[in-house]
């Protein structure tokens, strides 16, 4: 039975075009001894999605955690405890209690979080100095939209993060940070207490300047940060299955803006979170309209619903901007043969069949279609395509036979190379 094969909007891995299980349709046995009967086919089964974690429930945990490195190196040994945790306007208060002769750095990292009714993710790469007891306040994103914030003063709970997939996107922001906007620091300044691009600096620094956050890092110099929505809708992307649509939502759910230009600035935040959810390893083409695979993907979740209509339009879509997408070509396909349109599901397994990564389902569910709108010379070429390349298939082996029982397709027998008889040379 075959299984619509799904790139998951879900970042976990870095997903894969394959094809799953055995063929789009499997005939009924045909007892029939004279001219094959048309076959039953079973329909294809929906589709399963790519196997993903739980998603976290309320109360959940919140991320990361903190990571302690004392300023003099050669200072004394110190001990940070647990900080006490209350969410605030925008992001979370942190009470540290901090032994030793110095002052001690602390960063925000990821292996603890804090956690009530809301699930809090503090932005990684955050950095305060700790002398004694000192309040620290810190940038702090849901982990998953749908839940209700807690009140500002809400104490909340440190909890040790468990979701690989979130850690990995944490590591590849601090990466993704230091990479970009690192160079970028020495083409600034500080004027008036802000930093400010240098009179020397290239048009490259230059735009990277203007689309980062700058702040003075712990050893006095410029240091650059995606901007919060940016980190917000890479990590929901990453939690909460966010593709552009889900993130226009959300734009209109805080602002007071037209559907039109809640999709351009989707778009917009989407394509700026493209870069760091690559530097994780996610397949960042599933979250936006730009790319054949969000289209693909929405052609699976409507074949999923029942909606073959809708399933057509975007795998349309999806080749009309991938057109060597062979996965595209064959579920579209698929579709076409569950709405009955047999000549058309033919076609599209044509095209499939001519795309590198074509395997033996493809020429299979291509003679399946041919079969059912009569051409049953063409079914027979497809099935023997079939059993060319998998010799051990039964089912295509059967149905040649139904298809063309004379072997009319079957190709001409080899000649035998006559041997050239040498002469004996006379004495």
């Amino acid at each position: 039975m075959h299984r619509l094969c799904l790139i998951w909007v879900v970042l976990i891995t870095t997903p894969v075009l394959a094809q799953e299980g055995r063929g789009l349709v499997e005939f009924a046995e045909d007892s029939a001894p004279a001219a094959p009967t048309e076959p039953a086919p079973t329909e294809p089964a929906a589709a399963t999605p790519t196997p993903t974690p739980a998603k976290p429930k309320a109360p959940a945990v919140l991320a990361p955690g903190l990571s302690t490195a004392a300023v003099d190196a050669e200072g004394p040994a110190h001990t940070i405890t647990t900080p006490t945790i209350v969410a605030v306007a925008g992001g979370v208060e942190l009470m540290f209690d901090a032994s030793a002769k110095t002052m001690v750095g602390i960063e925000s990292s990821h292996t603890y979080g804090a956690m009530n009714r809301a699930p809090w993710l503090l932005r990684p790469g955050q950095w305060a100095m700790v002398d004694g007891q000192t309040k620290v306040v810190w940038e702090a994103v849901t982990l998953t939209p749908e839940i209700q914030t807690d009140a500002p003063g809400t104490p909340l709970e440190a909890v040790p993060l468990d979701a690989p997939q979130v850690r990995a996107f944490l590591d590849a922001v601090v990466a993704y940070e230091r990479e970009t906007y690192g160079p970028v620091a020495g083409s600034l300044q500080q004027v008036d207490g802000k930093w400010a691009p240098a009179e020397t600096i290239s048009e490259e620094h230059l735009a990277l300047f203007r689309g980062a956050l700058w702040s003075t890092g712990r050893d006095g110099s410029a240091e650059g940060r995606l901007p919060l929505d940016v980190f917000r809708v890479a990590l929901w992307a990453v939690s909460a299955d966010f593709t552009v649509l889900e993130v226009a939502d959300w734009i209109r759910s805080t602002e007071t803006i037209e559907i039109e230009d809640a999709v351009t600035k989707a778009q917009g935040l989407v394509g700026r979170a493209g870069p760091v959810l690559a530097k994780a390893g996610f397949d960042h083409r599933v979250i936006s309209a730009q790319f054949a695979q969000f289209n693909y993907n929405r052609g699976i979740l409507a074949y999923q619903r029942g909606d073959l209509k809708a399933a057509v339009h975007h795998f349309d879509r999806a080749i009309s901007r991938e057109r060597t997408l062979m996965s595209a070509h064959y579920n579209l396909g698929v579709t076409y043969y569950r709405a009955a349109r047999y000549q058309d599901a033919a076609d599209a397994f044509l095209v499939a069949s001519g795309i590198d990564g074509a395997g033996a389902d493809v020429f299979f569910n291509r003679g399946a279609a041919l079969y059912r709108v009569g051409n049953l010379l063409g079914a027979a070429r497809a099935f023997r395509k079939v059993v060319e390349l998998t010799p051990e298939d039964e089912a295509a082996k059967s149905w040649l036979q139904k298809a063309d029982p004379e072997g009319k397709t079957a190709p001409p027998p080899k000649k035998k190379k006559k041997r050239r008889r040498r002469r004996r040379r006379r004495k």
